[in-house]
């Protein structure tokens, strides 16, 4: 997965810190520490990854745990000492 092939994913990324996949599979929650940001990967086809969104988080970002049901992200932002969900 190529995450700063601009034609998927429109955007490049800075410094990515973690990754966690839905429990069915079908997405990748990835946070990127350099850029703040939280990006949501559409992976149901293999071949073709596709963008979903990209969220704001707190101040470099380094960790992320989905809930059981892959309903809510929980993302450790390391500068602002915070969490996001």
């Amino acid at each position: 997965l190529h995450l700063n092939d601009q034609e998927i994913f429109g955007s490049p990324v800075n410094n990515p810190a973690a990754v966690a996949p839905s429990p069915d599979g079908r997405t990748l929650h990835l946070v990127h520490g350099g850029s703040d940001q939280l990006e949501v990967v559409d992976i149901s086809a293999a071949e073709q990854p596709r963008l979903v969104k990209f969220l704001a988080t707190g101040k470099n970002p380094r960790g992320i745990v989905l809930s059981a049901d892959g309903s809510r992200a929980f993302v450790m932002n390391y500068l602002s000492r915070s969490f996001s969900m």
